[in-house]
C-alpha cells in the first residue's frame, strides 16, 4: 500500500503503521515489532538545485554519525541513479544497531534511521529497506516555470 507522508510517499508493507509521537520526525513500527524506522526531509522549494552525488551523500551519513557517536560503519552501501542514496549500519554498543540511509532525488534529501537491538537485527531490516527504497519525493515545483541551474556543472 502506498502511504502519502505529505513531504514523500512510501509503499508501506503489512502490519508497519505510523508511531510518530510529538515532537518526534514522522515514525514507523510494527506493534509486536522490534524497531522503529524514522524519516527526516528536506524538500526542494527553489533556488538553485542540490544534486547531491553519492559521496556528498556518504559525507552527510559519516558527519551524522560522528555527531553522535555511532562509531565505526558497516555494510556501507552506495547508489546513484533516480534515487541516489548512501547507508551504513552502526553498531554503537552493545545495546543498539542503527541503519541510516540519505536519499535524493537531485533535488530534496530525506535522512533515515532504523534502530533496534542487535540481537533483532532480521527480517525487519529487510522490509525497512524496502520502505526505504520505495520512497519517492514529490514532483519539483510542478506550477513553477522557473528552471533553476544545478549547482555543478553551473559556470
Amino acid at each position: 500500500m502506498r502511504f502519502n507522508c505529505g513531504q514523500f510517499s512510501i509503499e508501506l508493507p503489512s502490519g508497519w503503521m505510523d508511531t510518530t509521537e510529538e515532537p518526534w520526525p514522522f515514525t514507523l513500527s510494527k506493534p509486536d515489532g522490534a524497531g522503529a524506522l524514522q524519516f527526516s526531509a528536506a524538500i526542494y522549494r527553489s533556488g538553485q538545485f542540490p544534486v547531491p552525488t553519492t559521496d556528498e551523500l556518504s559525507g552527510l551519513l559519516f558527519e551524522f554519525a560522528a555527531a553522535h557517536d555511532l562509531g565505526n560503519p558497516s555494510d556501507i552501501f552506495q547508489q546513484s541513479g533516480k534515487i541516489t542514496l548512501a547507508s551504513s549500519s552502526f553498531r554503537p554498543d552493545a545495546d543498539s544497531f542503527i541503519r541510516a540511509w540519505y536519499l535524493s532525488d537531485g533535488y530534496s534529501i530525506a535522512k533515515i534511521t532504523y534502530t533496534c537491538h542487535p540481537s533483532d537485527v532480521g527480517s525487519e531490516l529487510d522490509e525497512a529497506e524496502f520502505i526505504v527504497r520505495s520512497l519517492q519525493f514529490p514532483e519539483v515545483a510542478p506550477n513553477n516555470s522557473f528552471k533553476p541551474n544545478p549547482l555543478r556543472g553551473s559556470a
